[in-house]
């Protein structure tokens, strides 16, 4: 997400959205660069009223003992679930196209029964392998009058459990912080404040992503296993 926010005889403001792959997040800190991630996800989605009702507002995720290799189940309702599977390529071969399904059915078949179900219940088009990405935070996020925000201001791993939640509180800050102007000087100390507040948490988050991250391709420990969700 890229917002811009400029101030001539009144105030105008835009708003465009580029994610991951953000062309203005190199025209606000050129040469940041980025790495394929090691884990990478599945994303399916089926439809299976009885499993959600099972399920009510239970969020399941199962690890394989073994390490790299994990399958989460969230009902969102109206009888659907969506489930994802997170897997380490050093292990396991990315799939495409027709074989992400038959994958699915060879490396899951150890798993519980509500694992096995949710796969026997996915159309064969449904699953989406979402190709990682591993990247630094960019130096900075604010150049002139455009700052950066969610995705296009950080690319955090799946592990971090904090892209979504880290854009909306981008959004709110800058909208606050900006909202307060009322000059063109203003607006320059609105972004300055947001980018001091906000780079710190990043650093934080990307951090503990990727402690989790490492975690997640070595055996579980019985006394040693960590919940892969970042607070």
């Amino acid at each position: 997400m890229v917002v811009g926010s400029g101030i001539r005889r009144r105030r105008r403001s835009s708003l465009g959205a580029d994610g991951v792959v953000s062309k203005c997040r190199e025209a606000v800190s050129p040469g940041a660069g980025s790495t394929p991630g090691r884990v990478k996800e599945i994303v399916c989605a089926a439809y299976l009223p009885d499993l959600a009702e099972e399920l009510e507002h239970t969020f399941l995720k199962f690890v394989h003992p073994a390490g790299g290799l994990a399958v989460g189940l969230v009902p969102v309702g109206d009888g659907q679930v969506v489930w994802f599977v997170q897997f380490d390529t050093e292990r396991y071969a990315r799939p495409s196209g027709d074989a992400v399904l038959p994958f699915l059915e060879a490396t899951l078949q150890d798993f519980p029964e509500v694992v096995r179900r949710v796969v026997a219940g996915t159309a064969g088009p449904t699953p989406h392998v979402w190709d990682t990405v591993d990247m630094e935070p960019v130096p900075q996020i604010v150049r002139g009058n455009v700052a950066l925000a969610g995705d296009a201001s950080h690319v955090f791993l799946p592990f971090t459990s904090q892209g979504a939640n880290s854009a909306l509180v981008d959004a709110q800050q800058l909208a606050e912080y900006i909202l307060g102007s009322t000059n063109p000087a203003g607006v320059t100390a609105a972004l300055a404040r947001y980018q001091q507040e906000r780079q710190p948490v990043k650093h934080r988050y990307l951090s503990a992503g990727r402690a989790l991250a490492r975690g997640f391709v070595e055996p579980v420990a019985d006394n040693a296993f960590a919940i892969p969700l970042v607070l």
